[in-house]
């Protein structure tokens, strides 16, 4: 019986989330979905010169939450996608109230 790319890709995020939880494989989760997260950044930032920048900060929030998740609980994927969305809502936030202050001052 041959798996098919979506049950493959499964397995593998499966592998390389323990991974990530034990710190010492986080080139192979950025390796995995990388392309994700930029995609999500760019899409959320609208400027792919920002999505570098925010990318590097979800995947060290990702390994904080590592441990929250248990793999019985819902798919990796959805995990790194909903932390990368809180992350970009957060820092949109961030944004929205310093350019708040900025123009009170101004």
């Amino acid at each position: 019986m041959t798996l098919g790319n979506s049950e493959k890709q499964r397995r593998n995020s499966a592998t390389t989330f323990q991974s990530v939880k034990k710190n010492d494989r986080i080139t192979d989760s950025f390796n995995t979905y990388g392309d994700l997260i930029r995609a999500i950044t760019t899409k959320f930032t609208g400027s792919s010169e920002a999505a570098k920048d925010v990318v590097g900060e979800i995947f060290l929030d990702l390994l904080r939450n590592a441990k929250r998740r248990r793999s019985a609980d819902f798919d990796e994927l959805i995990f790194i996608s909903i932390i990368a969305r809180r992350h970009l809502i957060e820092r949109s936030k961030k944004i929205d109230q310093q350019s708040k202050t900025n123009k009170a001052k101004g």
